[in-house]
């Protein structure tokens, strides 16, 4: 299932700066990892709730000036494997792809040799996309693949996409691995 939520442990790298305010330094952090792909957590971070800081100290490192504050959350993650169908929409039939937009965040392109020369595809077109690579630059997810018939993974379409962030049962589909690992932010 490419969304899925995680409990994790992790350490947040602060600035003195936030001495006074170690909460605002915290949800800066966690909202600059928006988004992003963060290897140690599995994905991308769509969503963050519970956040909770578990010590009353924070460590400082060696000669680094930086905070290290532990904390744990409850974190939505995308993270399609190789296979998996998603909905998408189609943003540009190209002369050589097609570009589209998985769930309205997420670019995914396919080749035009995959795609058949008889069929024309319209920008705002729903398609079924199926993963077949998966590129990370710069912690920025981008999909490649082939269009599909057949159901979308888990019926996770764009417009339920919102409902899914703030349901209370969320998939828990490897956050048994995630639950144990630690990161920094």
């Amino acid at each position: 299932m490419a969304l899925f939520e995680v409990e994790a442990k992790l350490h947040v790298k602060l600035s003195p700066a936030y001495l006074g305010n170690l909460q605002a330094g915290i949800f800066d952090q966690l909202n600059k990892s928006l988004l992003k792909h963060i290897d140690d957590l599995g994905g991308v971070v769509l969503s963050y709730d519970h956040v909770r800081v578990l010590s009353k100290h924070a460590s400082i490192h060696n000669d680094d000036p930086f905070l290290y504050v532990p904390i744990s959350l409850s974190t939505l993650m995308f993270a399609p494997t190789v296979g998996d169908k998603l909905e998408a929409v189609v943003t540009r039939h190209g002369r050589d792809h097609l570009a589209l937009l998985v769930y309205g965040l997420f670019n995914a392109s396919t080749s035009a040799r995959k795609i058949p020369r008889s069929v024309k595809y319209v920008p705002g077109q729903t398609v079924i996309f199926a993963v077949d690579s998966l590129k990370i630059h710069g912690r920025i997810l981008s999909l490649e693949g082939h269009l599909c018939e057949g159901p979308a993974v888990a019926a996770t379409t764009p417009s339920k996409l919102m409902n899914i962030a703030s349901a209370d049962s969320l998939t828990t589909n490897r956050a048994t691995k995630a639950k144990k690992r630690r990161t920094e932010l």
